[in-house]
């Protein structure tokens, strides 16, 4: 979810954005029985610092990303997973202003996965209502 678009500098090709990252998979080995657990929520709020397996994807045109407070990571009884970050990024993209003042701009986000090849990890936003296009180059470098 898009907090804040900021910081747009013509000159460097380059903008910022405060956001939270949200990616979701299925481990089936962490299925369990809600009944079990005496909150009985039907989920779990796994701990920072716990080690589970999470996607290794990246920003591939971001300058530089920090995440500034903590994440969270919630498992579902079907071993699904949701882990949530706030991040802040700085972005590279090229600029068109051949139009400029009255032109327009269309900033790419390129989400990559380091290690794993398109097969194995899809990537795609759930929405495109938050006007921004969001290409993923899903083979690892090439």
């Amino acid at each position: 979810a898009l907090n804040l678009l900021y910081n747009v500098n013509s000159r460097d090709e380059t903008w910022q954005i405060d956001m939270f990252v949200r990616e979701q998979w299925t481990d089936p080995r962490l299925q369990f029985d809600p009944s079990l657990w005496p909150s009985n929520y039907g989920t779990l709020r796994l701990p920072a610092g716990k080690t589970i397996w999470r996607p290794d994807t990246f920003f591939f045109n971001a300058v530089s990303c920090t995440t500034p407070i903590e994440q969270s990571t919630t498992l579902f009884p079907n071993g699904s997973l949701t882990w949530t970050r706030h991040q802040m990024c700085n972005f590279h993209s090229t600029f068109d202003l051949s139009d400029f003042p009255f032109d327009a701009q269309s900033f790419t986000i390129i989400r990559r996965s380091f290690a794993y090849p398109s097969t194995d990890v899809v990537v795609y936003h759930p929405n495109d209502t938050d006007g921004f296009l969001i290409c993923f180059y899903a083979d690892p470098f090439i």
